[in-house]
């Protein structure tokens, strides 16, 4: 029989338990008016947009469900949706992401137990993680709710609901954005820098920080103006080895077009960076350097494995390689 009892560890001030799901307190009359309030209900959601993209695995799903829409009010009910300021976050939000995973196969649910944070599925996960670097002071996106069926402690199904993140991701307004104009990544460098290097600090690694995961708001400039999104690789070591931080800047770095920075801007955003430790400035230019030479190497490695994806995407579709 399956188990749809949420995670085992005991309730926060802030999340209360609805049905099989467990819910961030603000939000709670959010996603009951929204019909989205337990895992059955959050399963059977339609997408009003899809969010997949070439090589996701069949067993994910993600979505973005208008919830003034999620479920058709009953007759004589009165669907109305809280925007009373008091609900603090869920105010006013009309929309929210879907994570959805269904009977993840074996060899990918090795994922989970090598987090080690206590988490039992796949939305588990993120859902820890989320919450993990709020506590943390480290901007990300916020969750809503989420909840997991088991099996015999194997998941068969998990969800998270994720509020949208104001903004756009800095890989779609670096795109956008034509050489010599300012918005470019010089405005965000400094900000950006310091998030990564808070996040680091933590013991936090991300394992898929390209700027498609960094989303930027002008409206919260400077304060809070930029957000990590999908956390479910991340992982905290006990020993937080210099690898895994020289590749999650390679992906920064590759993932950031050389129309948007410069050889001279990346080593200035390394610096800052750096910049905050107990050491002199000449050192932390002294780490910068050798810190650069380390990720130029782990770039070029980045830019093989995504070459080869590429081909294989294309190979089992039957196009040509971009």
């Amino acid at each position: 029989m399956a188990e749809t009892a949420p995670p085992a560890p005991g309730l926060d001030s802030d999340v209360v338990r609805h049905n099989d799901l467990l819910v961030i307190r603000s939000f709670l009359d959010q996603v009951i008016a929204s019909g989205l309030d337990s895992l059955d209900a959050i399963f059977a959601a339609t997408n009003d947009d899809s969010f997949s993209k070439p090589g996701l695995d069949p067993w994910r799903e993600r979505l973005c469900v208008r919830i003034d829409h999620a479920r058709n009010p009953q007759p004589g009910e009165q669907r109305a949706i809280p925007i009373d300021d008091s609900l603090g976050a869920a105010s006013g939000i009309r929309t929210v992401f879907v994570k959805r995973y269904t009977r993840p196969p074996r060899r990918a649910c090795r994922q989970v137990l090598r987090a080690r944070c206590g988490a039992r599925s796949f939305a588990g996960l993120e859902w820890t993680w989320l919450r993990a670097f709020g506590e943390h002071g480290i901007a990300a996106a916020e969750p809503i709710a989420f909840g997991e069926e088991l099996r015999g402690g194997i998941e068969t199904r998990s969800a998270i609901l994720i509020a949208p993140v104001p903004g756009a991701s800095l890989e779609s307004i670096v795109l956008r954005t034509r050489p010599g104009q300012s918005l470019n990544i010089r405005k965000v460098s400094p900000h950006l820098a310091r998030l990564i290097a808070r996040m680091h600090r933590c013991g936090f690694i991300h394992r898929d920080l390209y700027l498609a995961h960094v989303f930027y708001d002008s409206a919260s400039w400077p304060e809070n103006c930029l957000r990590l999104i999908d956390l479910q690789r991340v992982l905290r070591p006990r020993i937080l080895l210099n690898r895994w931080i020289v590749k999650d800047l390679a992906a920064l770095n590759y993932s950031t077009p050389t129309t948007a920075a410069s050889s001279a801007d990346r080593f200035r955003w390394l610096v800052e960076y750096l910049r905050g430790r107990t050491v002199s400035e000449a050192e932390v230019r002294r780490s910068a350097r050798r810190l650069a030479y380390r990720i130029a190497g782990k770039t070029l490695q980045i830019a093989r494995h995504d070459r080869a994806r590429t081909q294989r995407l294309a190979a089992v579709s039957g196009g040509t390689p971009a």
